[in-house]
């Protein structure tokens, strides 16, 4: 009987062992497929300016794009400046309708008082 028990302990051990093992190798493999899913990405969307869409099994991958070799967006002020647009218009961006409906109360409360 003491024989099945300490072969058993061995097997828990060694079964221990595998599984921490199996563990770091399946972290290490979800990180590498991670980063090329993101690389991928980032590269669909610098090719193609959008961004892909996950499967939609998958709720939630989100991923901090790096900032080596990807051009920077101009800002509106950098466009408008620009002597190509020196005579154009900046469109300015329509006010949310709740902000706009306070404003226009505000308005009217002052010229009441």
């Amino acid at each position: 009987m003491p024989d099945i028990i300490s072969e058993y302990q061995k097997w828990k051990v060694q079964g221990e062992n595998l599984k921490m093992q199996a563990k770091h190798a399946m972290e290490t493999r979800y990180r590498e497929l991670l980063t090329e899913a993101a690389s991928l990405a980032e590269e669909y969307r610098a090719d193609f300016g959008v961004i892909l869409k996950a499967p939609s099994n998958i709720t939630a991958f989100r991923y901090k794009a790096s900032g080596k070799g990807r051009a920077r967006k101009e800002s509106k002020v950098q466009i408008a400046k620009s002597p190509e647009n020196v005579g154009a218009k900046m469109e300015v961006p329509k006010p949310d309708p709740k902000t706009a409906g306070l404003q226009k109360r505000l308005v009217t409360a002052k010229k009441e008082t």
